[in-house]
């Protein structure tokens, strides 16, 4: 609208608020945070997959992977 028809139907600017509500953000903190520790976790891993010896952790990797059952458990009992 113009101001002059602003003006003969007594219109008043609205003023529109832009922030974002406080919940918002602190909800998009924790949602970015738990996505970033997720990313580096998986990353980690994938390195420990695939390079030997790397922190340790294709050690532990292999210790978990020994604690599984060579041959898995027969469902169907014959």
């Amino acid at each position: 609208m113009n101001r002059s028809l602003e003006y003969i139907l007594g219109l008043q600017p609205v003023a529109v608020r832009n922030e974002a509500k406080p919940a918002y953000r602190v909800a998009l903190a924790c949602l970015l945070s738990i996505w970033a520790v997720f990313s580096l976790a998986t990353m980690v891993l994938a390195v420990a997959l695939l390079v030997p010896g790397h922190l340790g952790l294709s050690d532990l990797l292999q210790a978990l992977g020994n604690l599984l059952p060579a041959d898995p458990p027969n469902l169907y009992g014959t």
